[in-house]
């Protein structure tokens, strides 16, 4: 039911006062957790979780912040270990799975469908390693409530960012053939190879059927702000397993904002949503592009009342900072949840305005104080 509202929000209209209605109830829900917290020292349980199956990938992007080099080798859970958690915790009602490229896991399909019960599952891929087989098992679950895929560009420039010739077609044809029946969303990364033909990305998404884009402005970590965060926050080099090397961005904030003014143009046009991560990227374009957001205010991070586990079933933080809570072979989901070391790090984030990682991030969320 959800997918279909969904779906008929983006087809015939409504879905942006929709979303800001969803959004605004989320931000309530926030800060009634921070609330919580900074009174009692506790988290209520949450009901999301980005689930990663595998920090594998097949391909090897420019823009990857992920520094597998300084990321320990993981074990992963095995099917019937992620099965079994899901069915222990029936109120997780909202599932992301992410990577890496979760499709590199010969059993995602069979960890899909376990989980198309009662929950909304969201699924974030990039789309080469998904099979015409994968398609049709997928048309057949009821509760994928949207699916996320990767696409930078034309052809020649989609596949240089990605560093994968002759696979665009692939992501294109699956692209086309999942938007037939589910709610998709093409992901974009804006980033020095693509910035001035992002107008063409909302006449591919048009072109495929797609009625919702996605623009994320390149998050750029150097050293500098890992090595801050680290002493900032008494963390390890292994629990920031992120690194930009030598990137920076080379174009101008009047490209940028003159290219987003385009895509929302074009994507009016078109009749496609085109909405952008951070969320507030248009309202806040300068803070964003030169990386001072978090000077403007106090924010708070959505990982409160989203959990993230990683391969091997550690409960961390979030994609990025992999502080480990505990593992769920081990201990109870709660326990993990509400342990001390956990609540003490997220009262630490509250009261020193998250950390230097944090800027540009989907999960920063302006601190209403007058609502905690």
């Amino acid at each position: 039911m959800k997918k279909l509202l969904k779906q008929g929000l983006l087809r015939f209209g409504g879905y942006t006062i929709a979303r800001n209605l969803y959004t605004g109830i989320e931000e309530h829900t926030l800060m009634q957790r921070a609330r919580k917290l900074i009174r009692t020292g506790f988290t209520p349980l949450p009901d999301m979780v980005m689930f990663e199956p595998t920090q594998r990938c097949n391909l090897n992007c420019k823009m990857c912040f992920q520094d597998h080099g300084s990321m320990p080798k993981q074990r992963e859970l095995t099917t019937n270990q992620i099965v079994d958690f899901f069915a222990r915790y029936p109120d997780l009602k909202k599932v992301t799975l992410i990577g890496g490229e979760i499709f590199i896991r010969p059993d995602i399909m069979d960890i899909i469908c376990s989980l198309d019960n009662t929950r909304d599952i969201v699924l974030s891929t990039n789309g080469t390693l998904i099979r015409d087989s994968d398609i049709d098992r997928l048309r057949n679950c009821r509760h994928i409530f949207g699916i996320c895929i990767s696409l930078d560009g034309p052809k020649a420039i989609h596949e240089s960012i990605r560093n994968a010739p002759g696979l665009y077609d692939r992501t294109v044809h699956v692209i086309e053939g999942l938007a037939k029946g589910f709610p998709v969303t093409v992901s974009c990364v804006i980033q020095n190879d693509n910035v001035k033909v992002l107008p063409e990305v909302v006449d591919l998404s048009a072109a495929l059927g797609v009625k919702k884009l996605t623009f994320e402005l390149e998050r750029i970590y150097s050293e500098g702000i890992i090595a801050q965060t680290e002493v900032e926050k008494g963390l390890e080099r292994v629990d920031l397993p992120v690194f930009s090397q030598g990137r920076i961005r080379e174009y101008s904030l009047k490209t940028l904002q003159d290219k987003l003014c385009e895509c929302q143009s074009r994507g009016r046009e078109k009749g496609i949503y085109v909405t952008f991560v951070p969320p507030f990227l248009t309202d806040d374009m300068e803070a964003c592009y030169a990386g001072y957001k978090r000077a403007k205010g106090r924010h708070i991070c959505q990982s409160f009342r989203t959990a993230t586990i990683a391969p091997d079933g550690s409960l961390i933080h979030c994609f990025v900072i992999r502080k480990p809570f505990g593992n769920i072979l081990d201990a109870p989901f709660g326990e993990i949840w509400n342990s001390k070391v956990a609540n003490n790090f997220r009262k630490q984030l509250i009261m020193n305005n998250l950390t230097p990682l944090c800027e540009n991030c989907r999960s920063l969320t302006p601190f209403r104080e007058n609502q905690v």
